[in-house]
């Protein structure tokens, strides 16, 4: 069985509850006093937090100042950058536009084709530019120097014995003749008078081939000489301009001299004679002795050829009525100096031409002079 719980009456129930209760004084101090001590102590962190929250603030604030200082100066900086960047631009497309303008103005007066295209023929592109233009002005003064030269060209072929021959056949290239001589490229033993004509007719090419290259202005690549103590054979042509052309030394430059090495010497042997009593061209050099230079007349009498990469003089020389090696390797050089004229007046020659159909072929090339 359980107990019965208590209960109370009315009375009762108010009588206890009216009754006051009895605790002791001291536990009602102490704790009085912990309340009071913790309340005390309880705004000591807090001042300090906020000292230090003070303290931080003001540091951000500092910083922030700065900061703004900074960033004003750098806008201040950019946006002078920026003025100046403006001001540029206006005067680039200032300046661009000025360009502009004078681009159409020259695109306007520009020819249409170039000094190339208008030169090769001129009446083609006469309508494409103006009367008073460069190019006609360069198109008349290339005619006229071209006519000029050509001028030159036939008095120089007047002065010399030159006949033109055709080929023997339709398909053999034309050919010249200097005086007697058909053919430079002789073989055998040669008679007296044959030997005479053939150092007339070098006598006559020689000056001929240099003539030509100086009114056509070109450098050849071997300068020949006839020697200053030539005589040109007059009585085999009858006309006296030869003595006095032929025995003048001729080369690119003037009075300008092809200089040789130092360790060789120009020397002039005493008259050689052939076997069979006639003239005798005999060709000598420089000499390995001695020191000294050697100007492009060349002091001796037999007519050459200078080799420049060897500083050599290549002679027509003729031995006991043969021609020698030497005159062979001249020939060669002389054939080199006529296919370089012909090549520079847009003609080039064929290979298997000798040294009277290079200059027929020279002498014949339509833009002669050009």
């Amino acid at each position: 069985q359980k107990p019965l719980q208590v209960a109370y009456c009315n009375s009762c129930f108010r009588r206890e509850a009216c009754r006051p209760v009895k605790q002791e004084p001291t536990a009602i101090v102490e704790a009085l006093e912990s309340c009071l001590t913790e309340y005390v102590r309880r705004p000591v962190p807090l001042l300090e937090k906020r000292s230090r929250l003070s303290q931080r603030l003001a540091e951000l604030r500092r910083a922030c100042e700065r900061r703004s200082a900074e960033t004003r100066a750098a806008r201040k900086l950019l946006d002078e950058r920026r003025a100046e960047l403006v001001e540029r631009r206006r005067r680039f497309e200032a300046r661009a536009s000025e360009w502009a303008a004078v681009r159409r103005h020259l695109e306007a007066k520009k020819c249409r084709v170039s000094r190339e295209e208008f030169m090769r023929d001129p009446s083609q592109h006469a309508t494409g530019v103006g009367a008073f233009h460069a190019y006609q002005e360069l198109s008349v003064l290339a005619l006229a120097l071209q006519e000029e030269r050509r001028r030159r060209c036939a008095e120089l072929m007047e002065i010399f014995p030159l006949r033109s021959f055709a080929g023997h056949s339709p398909g053999d290239p034309p050919t010249v003749s200097l005086g007697k001589v058909h053919s430079l490229h002789v073989q055998g033993v040669l008679q007296d008078d044959e030997v005479r004509d053939l150092s007339a007719a070098l006598s006559f090419m020689l000056p001929l081939a240099c003539g030509l290259g100086n009114y056509l202005d070109i450098t050849m690549p071997f300068p020949c000489s006839l020697g200053q103590d030539a005589e040109a054979p007059t009585e085999l042509c009858g006309d006296s301009r030869v003595a006095s052309f032929a025995s003048a030394p001729f080369h690119r430059s003037g009075s300008a001299s092809v200089q040789l090495p130092a360790s060789r010497s120009v020397t002039a042997p005493p008259a050689a004679k052939s076997s069979g009593g006639g003239p005798c061209l005999v060709g000598v050099g420089p000499g390995r002795g001695g020191q000294g230079t050697a100007v492009l007349a060349a002091s001796w009498a037999s007519p050459c050829v200078l080799h420049p990469f060897t500083s050599r003089w290549r002679h027509f020389s003729v031995y006991d009525r043969i021609c020698t090696s030497e005159f062979a390797v001249a020939l060669r050089l002389l054939d080199e100096d006529l296919r370089r004229l012909c090549a520079c007046q847009g003609s080039p020659a064929p290979a298997p031409l000798n040294t009277l159909q290079l200059l027929a072929h020279l002498l014949s090339a339509p833009h002669l002079g050009c």
